[in-house]
């Protein structure tokens, strides 16, 4: 998943069996894949692409919505 000028973050936690890819384009979320830990799922999928970028959460989109919102707060 992805084109030319995206980016992908990967997390896989293979103790915990979970596996996560988002794919970054353009400062925005595109896509993302989940598997084991799907808790986020529909927070990604209503991510919008033409939403604000998401620099301010980056670091932490990984780590889920919580996260993410809190420190996007701050």
């Amino acid at each position: 998943m992805g084109s030319e000028g995206s980016e992908s973050i990967v997390l896989s936690d293979a103790r915990h069996g979970a596996y996560k890819k988002l794919v970054i384009a353009q400062g925005r979320l595109i896509g993302a894949v989940l598997v084991g830990d799907t808790a986020d799922a529909l927070w990604y999928s209503r991510t919008d692409p033409d939403a604000a970028p998401t620099a301010k959460i980056r670091a932490d989109m990984m780590f889920g919505r919580s996260l993410s919102l809190s420190k996007a707060a701050a």
